[in-house]
Order: structure tokens, then C-alpha cells, then sequence
């Protein structure tokens, strides 16, 4: 009996061996065979994802087409109304009316800061009220001159610098000719 007792000792050890064996085995085929279905399903995936970035690709090229298409025409329109509002400013109504404008500031100057009078009133004999009336005028005039003419200020200030030189130098002239002319006055009544 003791022979029969050490070989079943054995025969459970060899069960037990025989049983985690085909578990094993049987965990593994099933596990090769889910990683099969898994590298089929990442490969699906990345295959759906490539090809859904291609849309997206080719869906942002014909965005960005039609967007610069539309922005294109914009522009040329924009052009279009920059050489229609030039060719108008430079109408003979738009100048007149300017050439208007712009003696009316003068004479607004003239009568807020140099005593002129409009209307037979000075600025110094108006009321608080009448004065900032005429500041408020005179402000709105210049903006709206200033937004037609941009820097008319300076454009008035080289031009009347520009004036004034030649101005000098027609002076310098007539003073030079004045001089000879005077010693020219000055020799004949010495002589007689």
C-alpha cells in the first residue's frame, strides 16, 4: 500500500501540472486571438483616422479657397470705391465747395483769434455762450476740413513757408535794386 500511496502523490501533481498547463494554454490562444481582433480594430482606426485627416485636409483647402476668392473681391472693391471717392474729391463741385470751406475757417480764425469782425460783431463782444458757440464751430469746421484734407496744416504751413521765402527774396531783390537805385539818385545829384 505504501507504493500505491507515493504514485497517487504524483498523479495529483501530475493532474494539477496538466490542468494549469491547458489553462495556460487556453489563456493564451485566447488572448492571441483578442490581440488579433485588437490590432484589426487599431489598424481600422488609424486607416479611419488618416482618411478622415485627408477630409479634413481637402475640406480646409477649399476652405481656404473660397475664403481668399471672397476676400479678393473685397479688395478690388475697395479699390474700386478708393478710385471712384479720389476721381470724386477731385471733381470740380468737391474743390469749390472745399476752396469754400477753407475761407470760412480763415474767416472764423480771423474772427475768433485775430478781432475780425462777422456780421459787424466781434468774438470779444459775445456772451460766454456765443463764444464757446464759436469755438464749437470752429472745431467742427477744421475736423471736418482735416477729414477731407489730412494734414491741411501742414500742407497751408510749408505752403505759406514756401510763399514767405520767396516773399524774402523778392524783397532782398527789390531792396538790392532800391539800394543801386539810390546810389544811382545819389551820384546824379552829386554831379550837378
Amino acid at each position: 500500500m505504501e507504493n500505491r500511496f507515493k504514485l497517487y502523490p504524483n498523479k495529483i501533481v501530475t493532474a494539477i501540472c496538466g490542468i494549469s498547463f491547458a489553462l495556460v494554454l487556453s489563456s493564451c490562444s485566447g488572448n492571441v486571438a483578442e490581440n488579433k481582433v485588437q490590432e484589426n480594430e487599431t489598424i481600422e482606426n488609424t486607416q479611419t483616422e488618416v482618411t478622415s485627416q485627408e477630409e479634413n485636409i481637402n475640406n480646409q483647402e477649399e476652405k481656404d479657397s473660397a475664403a481668399t476668392t471672397a476676400i479678393e473681391i473685397m479688395l478690388e472693391e475697395g479699390e474700386k470705391l478708393k478710385d471712384s471717392a479720389s476721381n470724386a474729391a477731385n471733381s470740380e463741385q468737391v474743390q469749390e465747395e472745399l476752396d469754400r470751406s477753407m475761407q470760412n475757417l480763415k474767416d472764423l480764425t480771423d474772427f475768433v483769434f485775430n478781432g475780425s469782425e462777422i456780421n459787424g460783431v466781434t468774438f470779444s463782444e459775445l456772451s460766454d455762450k456765443g463764444k464757446e458757440s464759436a469755438m464749437n464751430a470752429l472745431s467742427s469746421l477744421d475736423d471736418t476740413i482735416n477729414y477731407l484734407v489730412p494734414d491741411y496744416k501742414e500742407r497751408f504751413k510749408d505752403w505759406f513757408t514756401d510763399s514767405a521765402a520767396k516773399g524774402l527774396d523778392a524783397l532782398d531783390s527789390l531792396k538790392d535794386k532800391g539800394l543801386e537805385l539810390w546810389d544811382e539818385i545819389k551820384s546824379k545829384r552829386n554831379s550837378k
